[in-house]
């Protein structure tokens, strides 16, 4: 999704640059050229929204370690991450884009006892020509049927997180309550519905009751 979003803000710097251009030909020409505030007064401010949706919140452990030719990761895991890791557990890497499944094979019963890190070993199904360090994701919680949102939807610089709802061509602040997050998605309790619109752009300089010209963007779940 943030692909998408630079994609269409990369749009909107060339169609504005274009427009500044015409303004200064239309100028020396000695007509009168609407300025960007004439127009977002008229249209409304443009903002990018999304629809909330339900889906399966995932919560992930990452885990750095190594990568050998034979396939098995290795990582040594402190207290706190081995207790949400399970011999057994689905685990995904990612090579060039591409998603590789794999499972834990083993979790260490006992620390190091210099470190006091818990050994942990995942086997993936690929061959590396050379050992390399890596990342891999092992997803320990799954809800079905979440209301999620992307983190870009909400605003978190004042004392509780909000979310600028989209009503008719007007937005206006609504507090909500998260109940969890990962690297994409806030989880939420409360303060949101399916099937309303939130704003996903910068809303730093929103206060509410702002006309605005929608560009509906998708919610990738």
């Amino acid at each position: 999704m943030r692909t998408i979003l630079l994609i269409l803000l990369g749009v909107g710097l060339y169609f504005s640059a274009l427009f500044i251009k015409n303004v200064q030909v239309e100028k020396s020409k000695g007509k009168y050229v609407p300025t960007i505030y004439d127009i977002q007064k008229k249209e409304g401010i443009p903002v990018y929204v999304t629809t909330v949706e339900k889906g399966s919140f995932r919560e992930f452990v990452t885990l750095s370690g190594k990568l050998d030719q034979s396939g098995r990761f290795s990582s040594s895991v402190a207290p706190q991450v081995m207790r949400k890791v399970r011999g057994g557990d689905l685990a995904y890497l990612s090579i060039n884009g591409k998603p590789i499944k794999g499972r834990i094979a083993s979790v260490s019963g006992a620390p190091n006892v210099l470190t006091g890190l818990f050994e942990v070993s995942a086997d993936f199904n690929i061959r590396p020509k050379a050992v390399s360090s890596i990342t891999i994701d092992v997803p320990v919680t799954e809800i079905k049927g979440a209301i999620l949102v992307p983190r870009e939807g909400l605003n978190l610089r004042g004392p509780r997180p909000v979310a600028f709802v989209l009503d008719g061509k007007e937005i206006h602040p609504r507090p909500v309550e998260i109940a969890g997050a990962n690297g994409e998605q806030y989880l939420i309790k409360s303060g949101l519905k399916p099937g309303e619109q939130i704003v996903v752009s910068d809303t730093r300089n929103f206060s509410g009751g702002e006309k605005v010209k929608s560009i509906l963007v998708r919610n990738e779940l």
